[in-house]
């Protein structure tokens, strides 16, 4: 997985400087949990994955809604959330399908034990239908995964996706930047 390392330093309202490192990398569906809908990625979502750490001696929030990402060219990708992805996602849910698990799994098919063993999404009995658990079960996984508003006490780590309303995922998203809080702006590998 591609990604970069950078440290920013965020002015706060007193004269200290506060030191926090991100890491923010554009993922491919190999780098998603096996529980992950990959289909994701072909529906007209991108997923960035953000991890960050609170290197200074006092805590700092953390805002999703304070980030922004800008295309190459400078246009603004909107952000997404499982309310909006989740019923797109349907479609791959219908009846004689499996569930999720095993969605992005990168160690080739899963073995029938494998599947049978972890819980999974039940699909409609019959072709053409969803039942009605699939789509709550959807947003429950990308809720799970979605970066939340975080306070992190000095020494704190958290990581999470950040979703966006993109048909560019992967590599493709390279040179993107992303801007927090309007202070500091990070590049996608």
């Amino acid at each position: 997985m591609n990604a970069l390392l950078m440290s920013l330093l965020l002015l706060s309202a007193t004269p200290q400087v506060e030191e926090i490192t991100f890491t923010v990398s554009s993922v491919k569906r190999s780098d998603l949990p096996d529980d992950f809908p990959f289909q994701i990625l072909d529906v007209g979502f991108a997923v960035l994955k953000l991890q960050m750490e609170n290197r200074s001696s006092e805590a700092w929030t953390f805002r999703p809604e304070e980030v922004e990402v800008l295309e190459v060219g400078g246009k603004k990708l909107d952000r997404a959330v499982p309310t909006d992805i989740a019923p797109k996602l349907m479609k791959f849910y219908r009846g004689g399908q499996r569930g999720i698990y095993g969605e992005g799994y990168s160690g080739g098919r899963p073995t029938t034990q494998e599947w049978e063993q972890v819980p999974t999404v039940e699909p409609g009995r019959s072709p053409g239908t969803v039942s009605a658990g699939v789509g709550g079960s959807l947003r429950a996984v990308l809720e799970h995964y979605q970066i939340q508003e975080v306070n992190l006490a000095p020494g704190e780590t958290a990581e999470g996706f950040l979703y966006l309303k993109s048909k560019k995922s992967g590599g493709k998203l390279s040179g993107s930047s992303l801007r927090l809080q309007n202070q500091v702006s990070i590049e996608v590998p």
